[in-house]
Parts: structure tokens; sequence; C-alpha cells
């Protein structure tokens, strides 16, 4: 499990808002959070689902693509 340093933060993304969060050296996009796109509790359930499954796989160095 990897432990959250909040020392080291740089942005707080706040209860309101959605950002996009990019790397500062290479400008890839590391972080997503969208906030208010969807109302529907079994499409919200669905993709929380989904993205649960993705993190397990990405942290699996058993897993190969």
């Amino acid at each position: 499990m990897t432990v959250l340093d909040k020392a080291k933060l740089q942005k707080v993304v706040e209860a309101e808002e959605s950002a996009i969060i990019h790397d500062s050296k290479t400008g890839e996009v590391i972080a997503v959070v969208l906030r208010c796109v969807c109302g529907d509790p079994g499409i919200l359930e669905w993709v929380t689902s989904i993205i649960q499954e993705n993190v397990g796989w990405r942290r699996n160095v058993r897993v190969c693509v």
C-alpha cells in the first residue's frame, strides 16, 4: 500500500473542483479528478468498479500486456 505524504502535495483539489494534473517534468497526465459528471448511482457504481479493478492491475507486477 502506498502511503500519501501530505507534505509533498502541491495541489489540493477541493470537493467542488475538477482537475487534470500533469507531471511538471514530463507533461504526462498523472491524475484526473472529475466531479458532478453523472448523478446516476448505477453508472457511478459501474465506473467505480472499473477504476478499482484497473488500479489493482497497475499495482500487480504479474500483469503482462
